[in-house]
């Protein structure tokens, strides 16, 4: 908004604009004399000075030293005006009239222009200062007729004069005889700061030029007056560390702080996530995830809260990891966070292997299952049972029950007040009087109406295991190894497949004792194999005595399954008591782990007093499936087999029935028959117990049966 002062005759006064207040003065006939206009940025005013001829008519105008020169016509009219540029007079324009009334001007291009090389530019922060040149040109090409000067100043944008530069103003003059194209600096301070920052930019402008017009018409486009000057940043985003943490179980809470060094001006985020090591999310501690924010300023830390699971497991210290990344604004100089959990439930007591006992691999005491532990007593007085619980996470706990003399006893494991609830374990049956061993067996049994289950026999750990039996397809399967060991050992599994490849595979066990369950679909796709399985401690290299458990399940929903141990021996001869044509379909799978073949006679002993005997070859580190074949009549059989080259190879035997194969087991043999069996599992009622006797001698044999009932009673 302009405002306007008049004198008291009438005469315009002053003129106030943005840029300041411009005055006039006046001869005695009111005709304008002298003129005063501010300039911008805010310097010395334009003095323009005014003379008339007799004729009351302005002939000449003066502006800031240059005078102007009219030239009239004989009514009156300004036909052109002449410049003095540096003392010389030159045509600056003509104006046409026509009836007295003006139509045009025609004015002399200007002969000298000045703006900047460029519209943009840039400069690292560390640098003491900038420069932006400005250059003149001129038309012709010619060194200037006269000096030429030009006003600048510079304008903050996200850039601050407070900060970030020196603010800076000035004049460039360009002496006449300045050959077209010479450029001179403006000089701008920079402020060399230790806060990282966004580049940042600020404005130089250039002001009213003399003797040159601003641009550069004849480039195009034209040549800036408004140069935009970026300061890079040269300040390092903060490295980010996160702290170990040393926690008992019973803390609750783990609490890591992440640190961000040095100053910034922007937001910092980093996402954190924690990560399994011995200590298990959802056993030992809830996985936790998230991002982290640190706004501009102090505070510089930030926390990390992970709940840490209290339980009543002795165990040793255990360890996870919480690990930043996907930083913004910031770089990750340690981003790994240890978390240690201490026990707080006693000693962590070892499995004592002198105690001898029964071992099984794969016991679960999860909530979606009915797992059970059965022990037989024979002797004529309580034995008190130690039960060594393993979960995955090699964490143990020890139960000490007491089975009463000459009886037999159930142990649920899900809704045992210690283990239940757990999930998968492994599991160490062991009697603490070596006097007095116990026999051990699992079932379990799944599904609304328990339309699934397996069962297996307890077995002493050895350093090599074999399993004859494994089929990826139709079947799921998965080995379990429990290493009952004190320190760490590696697992070697090789599988032995029909077409006689052989695949091999080696896994810590980082903890002792620990566990690790192997799916072999995973592992090798859909293919039929025998499996070898050992073991060798870490710290000596010596054989380590583990334990292997195979599981099979089938049906689309996976509600049928077996599992069997493996052997921990090859042998020569095999027996198995069951075996049956007809109602079900009985195969033999056998693993020969030699570079020859081997030849093998199975004897199918029939109820009927028969024996049928066949001939099967299996092929060199191979595994071979033999159906029962047609020429044994239906009806129930043992087994005899023995290789005929007194070679040792293992052999299982699986049998199925009904529609989809809706019922089926597997089984290892023995390698010899014996006056004496135990079984620890037996029941009556919701269940058909059977008892498969075979003898492969050549004399009759009278078999008595002693069932001991859970009361003590025979």
């Amino acid at each position: 908004m302009a405002s306007y002062g008049y004198f008291a005759t009438g005469e315009l006064q002053t003129q106030t604009l943005a840029g300041g207040t411009a005055t006039f003065a006046y001869f005695t006939n009111g005709q304008l004399k002298q003129a005063q206009v501010p300039t911008v940025p805010p310097g010395p005013p334009v003095v323009a000075d005014y003379v008339y001829g007799p004729d009351q008519l302005r002939i000449k105008r003066t502006v800031a030293g240059a005078p102007v020169y009219t030239l009239r016509g004989v009514g009156g009219e300004i036909l052109s005006h002449y410049e003095a540029p540096c003392g010389a007079l030159s045509w600056s324009r003509d104006d046409l009239y026509g009836a007295g009334r003006l139509l045009g001007s025609v004015r002399r291009a200007p002969t000298a222009f000045v703006a900047f090389v460029s519209a943009a530019g840039s400069v690292n922060e560390g640098t003491a200062q900038a420069t932006v040149p400005v250059r003149v040109t001129t038309t012709n090409g010619q060194p200037l007729p006269c000096a030429a000067t030009v006003s600048y100043q510079t304008t903050g944008g996200t850039a601050t004069s407070d900060g970030d530069f020196a603010a800076t103003s000035g004049t460039l003059t360009f002496p006449a005889g300045t050959a077209s194209g010479t450029t001179l600096p403006i000089t701008i301070p920079i402020t060399n700061d230790t806060t990282d920052e966004s580049d940042e930019t600020l404005a130089v402008t250039l002001g009213t030029p003399t003797g040159a017009s601003l641009g550069d018409p004849l480039i195009q486009p034209p040549q800036p007056a408004t140069h935009t000057l970026t300061i890079v940043d040269n300040d390092l985003w903060p490295p980010l560390t996160i702290n170990d943490v040393t926690v008992s179980e019973s803390a609750g809470t783990a609490t890591f702080t992440v640190t961000a060094t040095g100053e910034t001006a922007l937001e910092v985020r980093v996402s954190y996530a924690t990560v399994n090591g011995t200590a298990r999310a959802g056993t030992d501690f809830t996985a936790t995830t998230g991002t982290l924010v640190f706004e501009p300023g102090p505070p510089r830390t930030r926390t990390i809260a992970v709940p840490i699971h209290s339980d009543t497991w002795a165990e040793p210290t255990e360890t996870f990891t919480v690990t930043l990344s996907n930083p913004v604004n910031a770089t990750i100089a340690d981003g790994t966070g240890v978390g240690t959990i201490t026990d707080d439930d006693g000693p962590y007591q070892p499995i004592n292997l002198a105690l001898g006992g029964q071992f099984f691999a794969d016991v679960d005491a999860g909530p979606t299952v009915d797992d059970y532990v059965l022990l037989a007593n024979p002797h004529a007085v309580p034995v008190t049972v130690r039960f060594t619980a393993i979960r995955p996470n090699g964490s143990g706990l020890t139960r000490d029950v007491t089975v009463a003399a000459g009886s037999r006893t159930t142990h649920p494991l899900r809704t045992d007040p210690v283990v239940g609830g757990q999930g998968p374990l492994s599991l160490a049956v062991q009697s603490l009087n070596a006097a007095t061993p116990i026999e051990a067996d699992h079932a379990q049994y799944w599904g609304a109406n328990w339309d699934g289950g397996r069962a297996t026999e307890g077995v002493t750990p050895a350093p090599v295991w074999y399993l004859a039996e494994g089929a990826v397809g139709y079947f799921e399967e998965n080995l379990t190894v429990f290493n009952p060991q004190a320190g760490p050992v590696d697992v070697t599994t090789e599988a032995y497949t029909v077409a006689g490849a052989v695949y091999t595979r080696t896994e810590s066990i980082p903890s002792g004792p620990g566990r690790v369950r192997l799916n072999m679909r995973d592992w090798l796709g859909v293919v039929d194999h025998g499996t070898r399985v050992s073991a060798v401690r870490v710290d000596t290299g010596a054989p380590a005595a583990i334990v292997v458990e195979r599981t099979m399940t089938w049906q689309a929903d996976l509600r049928e399954g077996h599992s069997t141990p493996g052997m921990a021996a090859l042998s020569a001869t095999w027996y198995f008591a069951e075996g049956n044509r007809g109602i079900f379909d009985t195969y033999l799978a056998f693993l020969n782990v030699h570079p020859v073949p081997v030849t093998v006679r199975v004897s199918y002993l029939h109820s009927n007093g028969g024996r049928y005997m066949t001939d099967v070859v299996v092929a060199a580190r191979s595994r071979a499936t033999l159906p029962t074949p047609a020429t044994v009549p239906t009806g129930d059989f043992g087994l005899d087999i023995v290789t005929l080259g007194g070679q040792g190879i293992a052999v299982e035997r699986m049998v199925y029935g009904h529609t989809n194969w809706t019922v089926g087991h597997a089984a290892i043999g023995v390698p010899a028959p014996a006056t004496a069996w135990r079984f620890a599992e037996g029941a009556t009622g919701e269940f058909d117990t059977y008892f498969l006797v075979a003898n492969p001698t050549g004399s009759p044999a009278t078999v008595t049966f002693t069932f001991t009932l859970a009361t003590g009673a025979r």
